[in-house]
């Protein structure tokens, strides 16, 4: 696990005594590719000193610690970690949040659940109580580091605001209504300075901190926890998958405003997130704890069949039949007009312009866009999208789309948007590096090969071979993707017969099973649907295409970039190629194709929460690609 810095005690206080700690936050991070803010630089020196003090107070020595810590599989890092001994030789962690929040620009938050007002930023705006920022970092440390998910290592968490004055009336980080979490993961204020110094000489007191943190560094990572196989957990609240930063916020903005709309109106929550960054876990979240209350009727919808049917597999058909919607369902011939409390609608960019189709009954058709039927349908909506997913022209989800059609209908409306992503291991550089790649940008990004595992490959069956390896791990679960570059096969013409549609070379392998054959009777021996393809064990012999990949994530993902993909030498990019395409739908919208097929490697290409292995049909895009991984050490 990375860091910004990590040292003993002794020459910890060496460097901050001789104002080196600063600097040497600076440079490891700049090392790992992270640019931070000059408010950020200075935070390093008040923090640096102010755990030096705590240290001195305790009496601590021989501790190892460590700051900025890289959250497992996320774009988030933990202040400071502390490692040692206690009196009886137990080993202990504790992370610790550091605010430099001082009483004055503290305020009480407007909203419901463990927020506060606080002058961040440059500006007053709502934020997570401190305990509740520890908590989620608790839980995912618990949840993905084998030595602390066992107790082999103690795990404690807590918050110093060392520049705040707790007072005996204090109402605002100690306010009563945060006594259950404080209980679980106290803060403390500058004045319980000894009281926390006390806690710390408690843990630490017999030092060995090397031993006890190279034991932390080095225990095994637990596989990624997958959001299909957590479903049922999340639906009873008792998952792994734990909220952090944004994604807090994100849930208890979206709370606040939905146990306010009475007071509003009808509202609209637009959540905006990059892939990763979290979107279908905090609608799950949401969904459960609403649920769970019994006092609203939410629903949960997405165009995703795959998605759908995985839910419905895992938790069950008739239970999932109740919470889990297609976006069709919400026509005013199914669904009276505010009949849902709170509809979630996750990949809202894969919305279509109008929800009737072919099996829309002649008298339950509408004149309404399905923006509008959505809408219509809930008191309130929450948006969950990523504008840059469009990958076809029938489906016209905007972020700007869904505000204007908020606004028609007097909804209020509230923005959220998702900065750090929790795919491709955490690495925003490596999401960075891969949209300049595919898009016409001048910035040049880059990432190393500790933060993602991207490799180039020059055969496709060894890239399969990798893949195969990888998913035949204990935990771990890989796919193989591609452009849609070959025909794919339906199988009623082909008598029922599996045929290896992509063909390159020697390489020969079947797209997955076509839409077509719907009677489980009629499925070859040894293969699963298509919708099936992304959580059934038969997936992996099978080359998925962007309509069963979206939406899901694997822990890696291998993808054939075909020759909808080229080289252009004289502008020394990547273009798009038309002809190459077997998509009839992208292939009618000659106008948005570009956008399109970069939109779809940009998906496919960041499926992998560990990694990301490719081929290239076209050997000049390899070599495209290669020329921009500027990999650093």
């Amino acid at each position: 696990m990375n860091s910004f810095y990590a040292a003993s005690s002794e020459n910890f206080f060496q460097d901050v005594k001789q104002g080196r700690f600063q600097q040497l936050m600076i440079e490891n991070a700049s090392r790992q590719n992270i640019n931070v803010g000059e408010a950020e630089q200075r935070s390093y020196k008040a923090s640096g000193q102010k755990i030096k003090e705590l240290l001195k107070a305790g009496r601590i020595k021989d501790v190892y610690l460590v700051f900025e810590l890289m959250v497992p599989y996320s774009g988030c890092r933990i202040d400071c970690m502390i490692f040692g001994c206690d009196s009886e030789d137990g080993k202990n962690v504790m992370h610790i949040e550091l605010k430099q929040w001082s009483e004055d620009g503290i305020f009480p938050a407007s909203s419901a659940g463990n927020f506060v007002e606080a002058y961040t930023g440059g500006k007053i705006q709502t934020a997570a109580h401190p305990s509740q920022q520890v908590k989620g970092y608790h839980g995912y440390l618990k949840a993905f580091v084998e030595a602390v998910s066992t107790d082999s290592l103690n795990l404690q968490g807590c918050a110093y605001c060392f520049n705040y004055i707790r007072k005996d009336d204090d109402g605002v980080l100690f306010n009563p209504k945060f006594d259950v979490l404080q209980e679980e993961f106290r803060t403390y204020a500058a004045n319980e300075k000894d009281e926390l110094a006390g806690l710390l000489h408690t843990l630490f007191s017999h030092g060995s901190g090397e031993a006890v943190f190279n034991e932390f560094c080095f225990s095994p990572l637990y596989p990624s926890v997958n959001l299909l196989e957590n479903i049922s957990d999340i639906l009873t609240l008792n998952d792994k998958l734990s909220l952090v930063g944004k994604q807090i916020e994100a849930r208890n903005d979206i709370l606040a405003y939905l146990r306010n709309s009475d007071r509003y109106g009808k509202n609209v929550v637009i959540v905006n997130g990059g892939p990763g960054t979290g979107k279908t876990v905090i609608a799950l979240k949401v969904l459960a704890e609403l649920s769970a209350k019994g006092r609203y009727r939410v629903m949960f919808a997405t165009k995703s069949k795959p998605l759908l049917e995985a839910i419905k597999c895992m938790v069950g058909r008739q239970e999932a039949n109740l919470l889990f919607h297609n976006l069709n369902d919400f026509i005013p011939a199914r669904c009276m007009e505010n009949g849902v409390d709170v509809l979630l609608v996750d990949e809202a960019h894969r919305i279509e312009l109008s929800p009737n189709n072919k099996y829309t009954k002649k008298d339950h058709w509408t004149e309404l866009s399905q923006i509008e039927t959505l809408i219509r349908a809930a008191r309130s909506c929450v948006f969950f999208i990523d504008d840059r997913q469009a990958i076809r022209h029938s489906e016209i989800g905007k972020t700007g789309l869904i505000t204007s059609c908020a606004q028609t209908n007097h909804c209020k409306i509230e923005n959220i948007v998702l900065e750090s992503q929790f795919r491709c291991n955490g690495s925003d550089n490596y999401l960075n590096w891969l949209e300049d790649v595919l898009y016409p940008r001048t910035a040049s990004c880059s990432f190393s090969a500790e933060e993602y595992d991207f490799r180039i490959f020059d055969d496709p069956a060894e890239l399969y071979r990798a893949i195969r390896e990888k998913n035949s791990e204990p935990g771990m679960k890989a796919r193989l993707t591609a452009g849609f570059c070959w025909e794919w096969s339906d199988l009623k013409k082909t008598g029922l017969v599996i045929n290896n549609d992509i063909k390159i070379g020697t390489f020969h392998m079947p797209w997955e099973t076509h839409m077509s054959v719907t009677d489980r009777r009629h499925l070859p021996e040894g293969y699963c649907f298509w919708y099936e393809w992304a959580y059934s064990p038969y997936g992996i012999k099978q080359v998925g295409c962007i309509y069963t990949a979206q939406g899901f994530d694997f822990d890696y993902i291998g993808v054939i970039v075909g020759n909808d993909l080229k080289y252009n030498a004289s502008a020394d990019s990547l273009d798009t190629e038309i002809t190459a395409t077997y998509d009839p739908v992208l292939k009618k919208d000659r106008k948005n194709f570009d956008t399109y097929v970069r939109n779809i490697y940009r998906v496919l290409m960041s499926r992998g929460m560990k990694g990301c292995y490719i081929y290239c049909v076209d050997k000049e895009v390899a070599d495209y690609f290669r020329r921009r991984l500027m990999l650093k050490d």
